[in-house]
């Protein structure tokens, strides 16, 4: 039997006694397990050295293709032992490698490379001992023998390049496609495909000896029937379009069931080895050979390989394999010959958004809102548009007329001065989804403010299935949005740091705009009611402006872009980073209610960073029985809350006060909670006449904990007997309670609650009771 290790040079006691003292010693204790003396030491390379014996295999059926010992190679590098695995080979030339899953390629001439483990070796040894390794590599062998290492119903081994020599980004399913335009053009028979490829490095086509690894990227595909290829690169588009190339596909009906072992390091080897699998490239070859263009120094060839079943990590049952040919300069251009050198390349799937959602454990776009207008790339509006991206969702457009200062570097995720945000965002964009130039055009880019914008394309956001997120922290923008925003259009998300950057709040409507930003807002300050860090803000906002008349509109939103707001890019990385995984859970699929997602950062509490996500039911919205100009939004769950109060009281009526929050602006009332009838309530089945006991301290607590931004806004009781219409003793009531705030100003709200419906009332100063 012939071995690769007779070609070694013996390994003298001499030369092991210069070997480290932990390495002298696992070999000492080999060759007492091997104590047959066929346990031999070899210099492998200049640095490394080689463990040859013959392993032990328990095979069943004594299998032909594997020996009951079998002749095994380890080789170490002294330097590095143990912190780096060793590597395992069959010291065999006869090894059934083509036969073997699991068997990495080698050029040929070398010994068969196998692979032992799926994730970091060095990781494995650092925890293990060299006799370990050697009963992992028995058991590999056991497995072979036994068909275990790749089972028939398995997805197919794919070549596993060690230490490729080059890279380039494929577009695999563009690949697949245009061969299957070819077999449909050449009823199913072999063809090639020219193709064009870039890359970032001149030396590709400067100095190639320079060069340490090309990288390219296959960018474009020449798909002219074959009568009609002509030369891929015209010279005046040569610069333009980098490096010509070819793909190579067999015939629709050729299956190869070998796996690929070894590797071809000559022209002459790859043309032998294409035709081994149905490639016939030798008269193409020929043919090409001084056509190239004089700056090119490498030709890369990509082939195609049908395989039995569907190849792992790949989209289907077709395998790429890749190579490139140093060239030389030859009478007309660029050239080789038969003993030119090839190189093995590594294909690298070209980023998409389908693999960023793959990567990222998103699920493919269904009915949520996928495309995602970006208003505003500030420090988060820049760090979200981006945690987006490269989750695969593309934004629908990008808005903002900013350029990049030189202090947004401190915070935003784009880096450089003087252009465009929006262009940064592109820019990247085109880097992180390399070779994907028609993504771009799928993007509306505009360096404008949100109204100049929308003035321009009144119907920008008009698709129900797209999402508007606002980072602008501007309430200008928040109400324009608002008032262009119908329930049929994009869904509004707006989110906005805050408190010092201890905050961060995201809003997102629910379907058909309920509940809506000032809803969403109302059961953020309504939360504050049980939440320390919420009441602490809203306590600190209100100390740090002066109190609004009851009722007025305050916004607590806090900008990124100011050169003097202190506040570290870490931070705001989280928030972002945060919110972003919320986003996903929207452009993920459909969800009908709305979103608050809350992030607190606390560096002085023990869990330091935390984040709140709350589903918000749709709010009950009731235009004012009186006066239809006003409307009051319950929040979604308090009618039911009403009606249970109702029952539990009649034939008597009942009732208490609303607590929420007023926009006179808006003409609007936002309910988030009711506070139940005193103590010494006074219920009959005519009347019902509400008590004060514990009440002032109760709104006290409410305005305290929520600075103030939440308070009572009006007054609620119950008609068991179902009339919604005022009774003679509510006027009565009613114009008391206008008597105290008409003169501020404050609108007095009465709503009747019948198992029906719920009826509210809105008066104004100066209006007259009906």
């Amino acid at each position: 039997m012939e071995k690769f290790s007779d070609k070694l040079q013996e390994l003298t006691r001499l030369g092991e006694e210069g070997l480290p003292e932990n390495l002298r010693k696992n070999l000492a204790l080999l060759r007492k397990v091997h104590a047959d003396g066929r346990f031999k030491t070899y210099t492998y390379s200049a640095d490394t050295i080689a463990l040859s014996f013959e392993l032990t295999v328990n095979r069943p059926n004594r299998d032909r293709d594997f020996l009951n010992r079998e002749p095994v190679l380890i080789t170490i590098d002294p330097r590095d032992f143990p912190s780096r695995c060793p590597k395992a080979y069959s010291d065999r030339l006869d090894f059934p490698a083509d036969r073997t899953p699991h068997v990495n390629p080698v050029k040929q001439g070398h010994p068969f490379s196998l692979c032992l483990f799926r994730g970091d070796s060095d990781s494995w040894f650092a925890q293990h001992t060299l006799s370990d390794f050697i009963e992992r590599l028995r058991g590999w062998y056991e497995d072979a023998a036994c068909g275990n290492l790749n089972h028939p119903d398995d997805e197919f081994e794919f070549m596993r390049l060690d230490n490729p020599e080059g890279i380039i980004l494929f577009p695999e399913a563009d690949a697949l496609e245009v061969i299957k335009s070819r077999w449909a053009n050449q009823n199913g028979h072999a063809g090639r495909i020219p193709c064009a490829f870039s890359t970032s490095d001149a030396r590709l086509t400067a100095d190639f000896q320079s060069l340490p690894m090309p990288v390219l990227w296959l960018f474009d595909f020449h798909n002219k029937p074959a009568a009609q290829e002509r030369k891929i690169l015209p010279p005046t588009d040569a610069e333009e379009l980098g490096i010509e190339g070819y793909v190579f596909f067999p015939d629709k009906d050729t299956v190869d069931t070998r796996y690929v072992v070894n590797l071809p390091t000559t022209v002459n080897a790859l043309v032998k080895w294409a035709g081994e699998r149905g490639l016939v490239i030798e008269e193409f070859m020929n043919k090409t050979s001084g056509r190239i263009r004089k700056k090119q120094l490498v030709l890369p060839l990509i082939f195609a390989i049908r395989r039995p079943r569907k190849v792992l990590n790949h989209l289907g049952d077709m395998e790429f394999l890749a190579f490139f040919i140093e060239l030389q300069p030859v009478e007309g251009g660029m050239g080789f010959d038969g003993g030119s050198c090839v190189r093995s390349m590594a294909l690298i799937q070209k980023n998409t958004p389908q693999l960023a959602r793959k990567l990222s454990a998103r699920p493919l776009p269904g009915r949520g809102s996928d495309r995602i207008h970006f208003v505003g790339l500030g420090a988060l509006g820049s760090k979200l548009a981006l945690h987006q991206i490269r989750a695969g969702s593309i934004p629908a457009s990008l808005i903002d007329h900013d350029l990049l200062l030189p202090h947004n570097n401190v915070r935003n995720a784009l880096t450089g001065q003087g252009h465009l945000k929006v262009h940064g965002i592109m820019g990247a964009i085109t880097l992180i989804y390399a070779g994907n130039p028609s993504i771009l055009e799928t993007i509306g880019c505009h360096p404008h403010t949100l109204l100049d914008v929308l003035n321009q394309e009144n119907d920008l956001l008009a698709d129900r299935d797209s999402l508007v997120l606002d980072s602008t922290a501007s309430y200008a923008v928040e109400k324009l949005l608002d008032e262009r925003l119908t329930p049929n259009c994009a869904r509004y998300a707006r989110v906005e740091i805050t408190h010092r950057g201890r905050l961060s709040i995201l809003r997102v409507e629910g379907s058909g705009r309920n509940p809506g930003m000032g809803d969403l807002m109302a059961e953020a300050y309504d939360l504050a009611l049980g939440d320390g860090l919420l009441s602490e803000w809203l306590r600190d906002s209100r100390n740090g402006r002066e109190s609004p008349p009851l009722g007025e509109e305050v916004y607590l939103g806090l900008g990124c872009s100011s050169d003097t707001l202190e506040l570290s890019d870490d931070k705001v990385s989280l928030h972002a980073s945060a919110a972003s995984v919320t986003l996903g859970k929207i452009t993920g699929g459909a969800m009908e209610q709305g979103l608050l997602h809350i992030s607190y950062l606390d560096e002085n509490s023990d869990w330091f960073f935390k984040s709140l996500l709350r589903e918000i039911k749709p709010f009950e919205v009731i235009k004012a029985e009186n006066n239809p100009g006003w409307q009051v939004r319950f929040k979604g769950g308090l009618y039911e809350q009403l009606i249970r109060e109702l029952v539990e009281f009649r034939p008597s009526e009942t009732g208490g006060i609303l607590i929420g929050r007023m926009d006179r602006i808006h003409k609007t009332v936002y309910v988030t909670r009711i506070l139940m009838a005193p103590a010494d309530s006074i219920r009959s089945a005519s009347r019902f006449v509400r008590g004060t006991d514990g009440l002032t301290e109760a709104v006290d607590e409410v305005r305290d904990k929520s600075g103030a931004l939440l308070d009572y806004v009006g007054e609620w009781h119950t008609h068991p007997s179902g009339g919604t219409r005022l009774s003679e003793i509510d006027k009565l009531a009613i114009s008391e309670i206008r008597a105290t705030l008409d003169p501020l100003c404050y609108p007095t709200v009465v709503a009747i609650v019948t198992e029906r419906k719920i009826a509210p009332y809105i008066f104004t100063k100066y209006e007259v009771v009906p």
